[in-house]
């Protein structure tokens, strides 16, 4: 029965049904391509945010780690006062390292740069930035 309705089918009627069908397989392979280019230009345009995003973050994580950096020289640069104190509680001299209570007085003013050596001193370090921009060194002159 089945093929006898298709010898019933005209020759006009093949064409239609075979340029339908090419012209549905064209749309499809037109569409399926359209869509790729988008998902193309969606994952091009995502990496440029990304990538844009990731060095406006490299910049501010280096601005920050150098920040970091310098606040670690300037501890390195500061001496531990404890030493003044325990040179001050020992006559003068540091029982950890040897060093007197002279040699630890100086240490601030080298470290800082600042002018007087003795631990009352309130220095201005405007180039450490907010955070440390005011630094005081207290304690009392020839306490032992």
């Amino acid at each position: 029965m089945d093929l006898t309705y298709r010898k019933q089918l005209s020759l006009r009627s093949k064409i239609v049904v075979l340029s339908a069908a090419f012209a549905l397989m064209s749309c499809s392979l037109i569409i399926w391509q359209g869509a790729l280019r988008a998902h193309d230009l969606s994952v091009a345009n995502a990496q440029t945010l990304l990538r844009s995003e990731a060095q406006k973050l490299a910049v501010q994580v280096e601005s920050e780690l150098e920040f970091i950096v310098e606040e670690l020289n300037f501890v390195v640069r500061t001496p531990p006062i404890e030493g003044i104190i325990r040179s001050q509680h020992n006559g003068g001299v540091d029982p950890l390292d040897g060093s007197t209570t002279a040699l630890w007085r100086a240490r601030p003013s080298m470290a800082l740069g600042l002018c007087h050596p003795l631990l009352l001193v309130a220095a201005t370090c405007g180039a450490l930035g907010p955070p440390l921009g005011l630094l005081r060194f207290m304690g009392l002159r020839g306490v032992s």
